[in-house]
């Protein structure tokens, strides 16, 4: 009864994780969105553009404890920036970074 009572408490918080690291990818998704590029200006006769590009490569240390969460929450941003990123886990779970990356690139991303 031990080992079922932990293993749904286990299941129960890689879902709760789950779930938190696609509400954020969806947050920096709609964040992007909304900032499309702005042209206009209070100059008369002077048009101007703003233009947002990416700045370059991030790069994100993903500590032991909370691996979805802190990727989701260094990779959302930089990804919505257009940013091109590497990303290194802690070596006590590289597994839960590569199933993260395989998950982008099914759903997509570059």
């Amino acid at each position: 009864m031990g080992a079922r009572a932990h293993r749904r408490d286990v299941d129960a918080a890689v879902d709760a994780a789950r779930r938190g690291a696609v509400q954020m990818f969806r947050q920096y998704a709609a964040i992007h969105q909304s900032m499309a590029d702005e042209e206009g200006g209070d100059v008369p006769g002077v048009r101007t553009r703003v233009v947002r590009e990416p700045v370059g490569v991030v790069r994100a240390i993903i500590p032991w404890n909370g691996l979805v969460a802190a990727a989701a929450f260094k990779l959302g941003p930089a990804l919505a920036a257009g940013c091109t990123v590497v990303l290194k886990p802690a070596p006590e779970g590289p597994l839960t970074s590569y199933l993260l990356a395989e998950a982008i690139e099914a759903a997509g991303l570059p």
